[in-house]
């Protein structure tokens, strides 16, 4: 797999876990986590922010992963990120 498709491949799976901790098809619970991804082509940048009891307008993300997609450790920041969910999505279960 090229270096360019593994990040890629990363970028969905980060994905998928938000859409799993934040279903588009189910109503919102009060209380429950609230993940935002972010990804801007341009730069190219990854934003993902966390909200644990899920997001209100006076409170700022309890996680918040910002990083270049083509920095020199970006698996590891990749890696990191996607541990961070799935422990989250497993704590939630």
């Amino acid at each position: 797999m090229t270096k360019s498709r593994e990040i890629r491949t990363k970028i969905l799976k980060i994905m998928d876990l938000a859409l799993k901790i934040s279903p588009p098809d189910v109503e919102k619970v009060k209380g429950t986590p609230d993940v935002f991804v972010e990804y801007s082509a341009h730069c190219p940048i990854l934003s993902v922010r966390v909200y644990i009891h899920g997001w209100n307008e006076k409170n700022g993300p309890d996680k918040a992963f910002w990083m270049l997609t083509f920095s020199e450790d970006e698996f590891e920041q990749l890696n990191e990120i996607i541990e961070y969910l799935q422990d989250l999505r497993e704590a939630e279960q």
